[in-house]
Parts: structure tokens; sequence; C-alpha cells
């Protein structure tokens, strides 16, 4: 006889039991004997699309998903940069920009499941490749191996990233389908370390149970794979448009390490990414993408393309590669553009996917591209030097100044991105400054006068007392090892005498002048915002001080003896030209909240933010980029504009500079290339002429 109290309990169990039955029938594993992936027990075939969420501003996730799902794709893949997370040591961060979750439960709205990699190392042409930069308080750590160092930081993190994660195991109900270990590791000079990718798997299994499906990525060839394939971890591979033979060759390659189980192309390319400088385009032909999309479908194959739609790195994330570094902008041609706007080559994909009999995520309507607006020209005027004794002692209020004899690197500092002014007092005076250490760039100052530019010496002329200032340029850390280096160790720095980088730079000397030691330096960090939800602008508030204090009352200091004498001695030493390198602010009104692109056209080298927001690097004389994106998100009623300038716009001729903002993007390409990918292992170009590219 069941009693009054007893209902509850009863109902409890009941509703336990239902829900052990539901998630119980969630599952997804690999079919060996037939050759297939089984979700919840059915054959299972994906098409998926990469899309970062670290590259997209946090409002824009749901519209974008929603754009890959109308696709008619069924899946996406991610990665997740541990560097993005834990940016300082000890401090994990999974809030605003950074919350995977959120993204999760968005891409599981738009019925998409999910294939995440959660490194440690990542690649994804993100600085360093994923990997933190305060690693590197380990002069001769070795990444990616079974270096206790790195193993316990990896821990570290994978004790905290893997339990979040696993509540959206498909298993519990969610979108996970599998996670992938590592990123090509077969491509790494210093691996074949299987002590470290058998402690990945162990750890991994430890936290998320032995029936979820781990998989590794290499490129389609045996050579690559031999390192790369983790015992119990099942090996796809990569690779772009190519002939049949070109997929048969790769597949194959797979097969000899995976005799049974489905084809995975976890990478395969619709295009490629630009670095600075670079003169072919990435773009592939549409029927190549589209040719080797239906061929692999036929053959069983599940693949995923990298990227499909590719967005912005913001801030300081783009990475670096041995000369140069990846540009600001991400589009990497891919189906969706960096603005989330819908291409001839999207269109082509929904459409062939529209025709697939049966195929369970069938495309949905085609969204309309989000609005975008020419806002116009914008005056910028120059507010200081970014090495002005004003300006200095405004970065040292938010990040204190460091004093030390000799130089420190940037890790030295806890200081990751951007940039540092190293600021000295000359001890004799100037000829050959020579500075062999310096990663990556520098830019030479005596007093506020711009001097030169250089990678390791300049020729400068000085008295002795004068004060030298260096302004260094962090571009970004190495995102991969293929060069035949033993390390991914990438330093950033302007150092004396240490062994920064061991295997690229050799032995550091000391910075001199004229074969004399420098020494007694003053280190400023420069602040700037570096995640998608962080805004601040230090200098737009210096400007209006300095407004604030010329209108209030100049009579009562300009004529001041004191600042009369300084102000002779600063005009025999100082030029204040406009177009030279500085801080240069302007404001703009607008109406409505719309994505533009801002022209840099005119300007040199340097940084941009809109309201605080760090939209990345420009530098327009080089390229191939022109524009950069600015999303609709962070634009307001009132906006200002900061350009940090680091080289001088030689098109500024008048008093008051500007940029313009306007409603399409802009690259230009000296060439293009039909490029044959194999990962991020090299490349093959066939290149015709193509100029001045703009994206649909």
């Amino acid at each position: 006889m069941t009693t009054i109290n007893s209902v509850p309990l009863i109902l409890f169990v009941l509703i336990c039991t239902q829900l052990k039955i539901i998630t119980s029938s969630k599952s997804f594993a690999i079919d060996y004997k037939n050759n297939q992936f089984l979700l919840d027990g059915k054959p299972f075939q994906y098409i998926s699309g990469s899309i970062h969420y670290h590259r997209l501003h946090p409002s824009q996730w749901n519209d974008r998903l929603a754009r890959v799902r109308a696709a008619g794709l069924n899946a996406i893949q991610f990665y997740i940069p541990w560097n993005y997370h834990e940016t300082f040591e000890g401090k994990i961060d999974f809030s605003g920009s950074r919350n995977v979750t959120r993204f999760l439960e968005l891409a599981m709205q738009n019925e998409l499941y999910a294939l995440v990699r959660p490194g440690p190392y990542s690649c994804g042409e993100i600085d360093a490749g994923g990997l933190p930069w305060w690693l590197l308080k380990y002069e001769d750590i070795v990444m990616r191996t079974a270096d206790s160092r790195f193993l316990e930081a990896v821990k570290r993190w994978w004790d905290v990233l893997l339990p979040v994660l696993k509540p959206y195991l498909r298993k519990n109900g969610g979108p996970i389908l599998m996670l992938q270990m590592e990123n090509e590791y077969g491509s790494y000079a210093a691996g074949c370390d299987r002590d470290y990718t058998i402690f990945l798997r162990d750890l991994a299994r430890q936290h998320l149970g032995d029936d979820v499906v781990l998989y590794t990525t290499d490129g389609g060839d045996e050579s690559y794979l031999k390192c790369g394939k983790i015992p119990g971890v099942y090996a796809t591979i990569d690779c772009g448009p190519t002939s049949p033979e070109g997929f048969n060759h790769s597949f194959t390659a797979q097969r000899h390490f995976e005799p049974s189980g489905p084809l995975v192309n976890s990478e395969y390319y619709p295009g490629w990414f630009s670095w600075w400088g670079e003169k072919a385009s990435g773009d592939q032909p549409i029927e190549n993408v589209l040719n080797g999309s239906v061929y692999m479908f036929e053959k069983g194959a599940s693949f995923n393309y990298y990227m499909f739609q590719g967005g912005t790195n913001f801030a300081f994330w783009a990475g670096g590669e041995l000369e140069d570094s990846i540009t600001t902008s991400y589009d990497f041609w891919a189906p969706l553009s960096e603005a989330g706007d819908i291409t001839e080559k999207y269109l082509a994909i929904r459409n062939w996917i529209k025709t697939i009999p049966h195929w369970p995520n069938p495309p949905k309507d085609i969204p309309k591209n989000n609005s975008k607006s020419a806002y116009g020209k914008v005056q910028m005027k120059k507010v200081d030097s970014l090495v002005s004794h004003e300006m200095l002692a405004v970065m040292s209020k938010k990040c204190p100044l460091i004093k030390s004899k000799y130089p420190m690197s940037f890790e030295e500092l806890q200081h990751p991105f951007g940039f540092v002014v190293y600021k000295t007092k000359l001890p004799v005076a100037g000829g050959n400054l020579s500075v062999p250490g310096l990663k990556d760039y520098g830019y030479g100052y005596l007093f506020n006068n711009f001097e030169k530019c250089s990678k390791t010496w300049m020729v400068i002329k000085a008295d002795a007392g004068d004060y030298l200032s260096i302004i260094v340029e962090n571009r970004g850390r190495l995102i991969i090892n293929n060069y035949g280096l033993p390390t991914a160790n990438d330093p950033k720095a302007y150092m004396v005498g240490k062994l920064i980088d061991k295997k690229m730079c050799g032995i550091l000397s000391n910075v001199t002048l004229n074969g004399v030691v420098i020494e007694n330096w003053h280190h400023y960090r420069v602040p700037l915002p570096n995640v998608q939800d962080e805004t601040f602008d230090i200098f737009e508030s210096l400007l209006n001080s300095r407004q604030s204090k010329f209108d209030i009352d100049p009579l009562q200091w300009i004529f001041h003896p004191y600042w009369l004498s300084q102000l002779n001695f600063q005009l025999q030493k100082q030029r204040t030209l406009s177009g030279d390198p500085g801080v240069y602010v302007g404001h703009f009104m607008a109406e409505t909240r719309q994505d533009t692109f801002l022209d840099p056209t005119g300007w040199g080298k340097g940084q941009v933010l809109v309201n605080g927001f760090n939209i990345g690097r420009y530098w327009p004389g080089v390229g191939p980029q022109i524009t950069l994106y600015v999303p609709s998100s962070i634009i307001g009623e009132v906006n200002t504009v900061t350009l940090l300038e680091l080289t001088g716009a030689p098109a500024c001729k008048q008093a008051v500079c500007s940029i313009e903002l306007i409603d399409h993007p802009i690259a230009n390409y000296s060439v293009s290339s039909l490029t044959h990918h194999s990962g991020r292992h090299g490349m093959h170009k066939i290149r015709k002429l193509k100029k001045n590219s703009t994206r649909l």
C-alpha cells in the first residue's frame, strides 16, 4: 500500500530512472566492422565546419552558428586555446568571450554537434599555437614533450577544463562527439614522444571515461601519421582540394594506421590564411572545393571545412612564422566571410548539400547579410609621442614602471603581448647602436624624435646624456614548429646576455653603443586591451586632460620661466610634425550600430582601438590586408578611434590626418595562388595575377 509520504520518493525515483534511460540512449562510437561512426546506435556521417569563438565578438556567436546550420552542416569543430583561457598562470577564465560552454549551448540550440580540440597545443595561427607565454620562464623547457614541467602545467589546465566539458559530451546529452588530442603532432620536429601523447590520452580518459571517442589529426601522408598516431586514439588526416589520386593517397595513409573505421578529413581547406607581406591569395576555386567535397562524401568520409568562417585576430592574438606574422583578418577565403557574409562558395556548398538524399540536417533559408555602414572620414589628432614623459607617466599608472640594470624580456616583465618601451640615458655619444637580441622589431627614439626601426641595429646621432627610447613590438610567437627547430620556444624581448631562444637567436650579446654596454633601463609596458570583452583607452583620457589643462589657463604655465626654458630646449631636440609616429585620436557619430571597415590607407603601421576595443594591427603599405573589420557590437552613438602609429603616416601632410570607415573590405594581392595544402606542413602554389581583391 502506497502512503502519501512515499509518493514524492516514488516520483523522484521514476524521474531519475527516466532521465537515466534518456541519457543512456545518447552515445557516439566507432563501428570498426562497418567503417562508420554510430550516433545513438545509428550510422552517422558528418559535414562540419570550423568556427572559432575566440575570433568573434561573443554577441556574434549565435548569428554565425545559425549561418553554419543554414548551409546544411551538422557539426562544428573548434579549438580551445590554452593561452586564451589561462593568459596568466593559475588564472583560468571561462567568462565573457572565453565562455566556451555558452558557445557549446548555442551550437546545440542550432542543431550542431561539436568536435572539440582542447590541445594543449592548437596551432590555429594563434599566438604560440595556443601555448601560454608563461611557460617560457623555464628557458630550457621542451614544449609538447614529456618534460615534467610541461606535463605538470598541462595537467593543471586539463584538470580544470575537461570537467567543464564533460557535461556536454554526447553520452551526457550534450553536443560533443569527439575530442582531439594535440594537433598535427607528426609535424613537430621534437615529436614522437610517446610518453607525452599517451599521457594526454590517459588524462582525457581519466576525466571523460573510456567510452569517449578521442582522435588525432595529421597530414595525409604516412610520414606525418607515424608520429601523430596515438595508441587507442583514432587517427584522421587533413588535406585540401586535390585530385582523386591525392585524396586516395591521404586516405590510404590513414588506412595504414587505422585498417578499419570511418575515413575522416579533419581539415579540408576552402582557402588559406595570409601573413603580412604575402603577395599570393589563398583562395580556392569553388569548383575545386565542391568537387573534393562530393568525392569525399561519396567515399563515405566525414570531413570538416577548415575554416567555414575564419573571423578576426583581434588585439594581439595573431601568431607568427619565422619572419612574418599572420594578418589581423583571418578571413581564410572561407564560405562565410570575416564579417559573416554569405559568399558564392557558401551557396555552392549549401546547394550541393541540399541534393544529398535523406541528409538529416537539410539546409535552411539563406540568412541575410548583416548591414554595413560607411561612416565616412574621421579626423585624427595627434595626442603625443608614445615615448613622451607625460605618455610614459600615464602608462605607469596602469602598469607600474620596472627598472633593471639590463633590459628584461616581455615574459620577465609579465607583459605577454603588444609593446614595451625601453628607455635609458646614453653613456656615450651616438654612432652604431647594436641590438642583436631584438625580438621582434624595435623603433628607436632620441628624446621624442623617431629615428629608425630595425631588427638588430641602427645608426643614431646622439650626445652622451641623451635619452634613448626603443619601442619593442611583439608581432606574435611562432605558431608551429616545422622548420627543423628542436623546440617551439619563442620568447619576446629586447634582452642582454641571456639564452632567450637558443634555437633561433643564439646567445644574445649586450646592447651596445659604439661598443659601450648600455645599462640602467626603465621598462614601460604599454597597456592595451587583449580580449573581445575588455575595453579601455588610456590615450583618450590623456587627450581630455591635456585639452582641459590648456583650456583652463594656458598663460599661467606657458610663460613661466621654467617652462620657457624647457620649451626652448625641446624645440631644439624635438620634431612635432603631424604624421610622425605617435598616438592619434578621433571621433565619429553613428546613428545606427552596423558593421564597418576601417581604412588606414596612407598610414604606416600600428594598432587601432575603437571605443577601447582592440581591433588589431594595421599595415597597409605592406598588405595584403588593407581594411580592418569593426563589428557592430562595439559601435555606439559617439565613437572614439585611437591609432598607435609606429612608423609615421607618409600620406598625412596636413595639420590633421584622417582614416575612413567604409562599408566593404579591401585587400591587395599582387598574385593569387591555387594551393594544394597538406595541413600546415607545406604548400605548393601555382600563381596568377590578381589585384585589389575584395570579398563578397
